[in-house]
């Protein structure tokens, strides 16, 4: 999990990335299926992913016998540019895709919301194998580098085997090392929903994680990391073999360097969740020997060349975290707050690529807040404004600066900012929600007739789109929900729910009954 979902860094994250249509194989014409192309500018190695319908491409994966290589992501996801960095960039992924067709299902495109209903993608990104006929093979977590990459994907190529056959082969007790490496880079969080509720995967990580052979350090590693932030969110106390139990997976894993690299991810995002619950009270001497190892981790990490220019930044999370839990009202030490502000500064620095940039700044900006640095987060953003394609992304994250600042009416004129150049399908929808649910908080009267104009530009395209009310699109369509319900009486907010509700009919399918089902909440 990257530092920016982990941390909620941006106002868009905080507020919160039809059937089909049967088309020939042969190259779209019509301007509908032009629309349906996945390849859009800034995406690595643009001549490899395939240049048609998501339909078209599971058909040139029967005629090859072929898998299919799926990527759900959006242009400005700061996750998804991470993953362009690490992996899709790099010369090697080229080969990598022979035997695949690669489909790069960006999150703005006219099927991509639909498809993403039916694949059950809720998150930028996701990666999905999937073979011919459009089975599931593998669904892979994205905190990853080419060679975990090239790892990762290898037991699948030929479908000799996948998720699911790995999944019942450790309820068997009966794994070869293929399946164990397939458990160890699946994306957990996001499985589909035949693998059951969040219960049940922990149950199922917690044998991995017991069961996997010590010989095998990065699958015990990556599973180890899985089952403690699986354990780690889930409701409730612990009992005391539970935390035993959660302190013999850890620690080990802390104090060993390579273990610590492979579980990046888990050792810069997971250090509250973890430790936290683990010592309800951070007074106790074992959670300052844990505290201990996690930051050496930390440390390592950082001092990593190998790791991200983000990775790197992350690391110094642990400390902040650690400093919060002891003391959660505390005035931020100037020793933290000058280092977090030099690996800022390095960071920015080092961040040379569209995609590096796109993965790093708004975080590093987050850090910077989180610190007490308010000034310095405001002109690193206004300064990533000058260079960036998505300017709507860091006008949001300036909206939530200000608004944390006390100076609500900045933040609605940033949020405004951010609504009127945001630019893409399902991304239009994201930021007129964001600015709906910003101006929700302050409804005064002037606010309702400003907020009703909003509702009328939401639902004017919500309600133009075949996918209008699918995948993320309906996600936000219940936010707006619940944001405008205080305004269902008003007469003219009326008018709008008049004018747009009958437009529902032209929609088709799940979209359709969602949109109807949408209104029909206003009554």
């Amino acid at each position: 999990m990257n530092m920016y979902l982990g941390m909620g860094l941006v106002w868009a994250s905080l507020m919160s990335c039809v059937s089909a249509p049967k088309a020939a194989l042969d190259s779209p014409t019509s301007s509908q299926e032009q629309q349906n192309v996945h390849v859009l500018p800034g995406q690595p190695h643009a001549e490899l992913w395939f240049k048609g319908t998501v339909e078209q491409a599971f058909e040139k994966a029967r005629q090859d016998n072929s898998l299919v290589f799926l990527y759900w992501g959006a242009v400005w996801c700061p996750p998804c540019n991470e993953l362009k960095a690490n992996v899709f960039s790099k010369p090697q992924f080229v080969e990598l895709m022979r035997g695949f067709v690669p489909v790069y299902l960006d999150g703005d495109t006219e099927e991509a919301q639909t498809w993403g209903e039916r694949l059950q993608t809720s998150g930028y990104p996701t990666v999905l194998i999937l073979d011919r006929e459009r089975k599931e093979l593998f669904r892979l977590g994205s905190s990853i580098n080419i060679e975990e990459f090239a790892e990762a994907i290898q037991p699948l190529v030929g479908a000799s085997h996948n998720f699911a056959s790995a999944l019942d082969a450790l309820k068997k007790g009966s794994l070869t090392g293929a399946d164990w490496k397939i458990l160890a880079f699946a994306d957990w969080d996001q499985l589909p929903s035949q693998y059951g509720d969040a219960a049940a995967r922990r149950t199922l990580l917690q044998k991995a994680a017991m069961t996997v052979p010590s010989s095998l350090k990065q699958e015990k590693a990556l599973l180890t990391a899985a089952y403690l932030s699986a354990w780690a969110g889930a409701k409730g106390d612990l009992s005391a073999a539970e935390r035993d139990e959660a302190k013999a997976l850890l620690e080990p894993l802390l104090q060993d360097k390579k273990a610590v690299e492979t579980a990046r991810s888990f050792v810069v995002n997971q250090a509250a969740s973890v430790l936290g619950k683990l010592y309800p009270d951070p007074k106790v001497p074992a959670y300052q020997k844990t505290k201990k190892l996690w930051l050496e981790a930390a440390e390592h990490i950082e001092a990593d060349p190998k790791a991200s220019v983000d990775t790197r930044l992350s690391a110094l999370r642990p400390a902040f975290e650690c400093f919060r839990l002891e003391q959660p009202e505390g005035k931020i030490p100037d020793s933290l707050k000058k280092q977090v502000q030099t690996a800022v500064a390095l960071a920015d620095e080092r961040a040379q690529s569209e995609y590096e940039r796109h993965a790093v700044i708004s975080g590093a900006a987050y850090f910077l807040r989180q610190v007490g640095d308010g000034e310095g987060a405001r002109r690193l953003l206004e300064a990533e404004l000058a260079r960036t394609n998505t300017p709507w992304y860091y006008q949001s994250s300036l909206a939530s600066l200000e608004l944390e600042a006390g100076h609500p009416k900045k933040a609605q004129e940033w949020s405004a900012k951010a609504r009127a150049s945001a630019q893409g399908r399902a991304t239009k929808i994201q930021w007129i929600t964001n600015d709906i649910l910003l101006n929700a908080k302050h409804l005064d009267k002037d606010q309702s007739v400003y907020l009703q104009s909003l509702a009328k530009e939401y639902y004017q395209i919500a309600t133009s789109l075949n996918d209008g009310f699918s995948g993320r699109n309906k996600t936000r369509s219940q936010r707006v929900l619940e944001a405008l319900m205080p305004l269902k009486a008003d007469p003219e907010f009326k008018k709008v729910l008049t004018t747009y509700a009958p437009l529902c009919q032209k929609q088709s399918g799940e979209s359709r009954a969602a949109c109807e089902a949408h209104f029909q909440q206003y009554r």
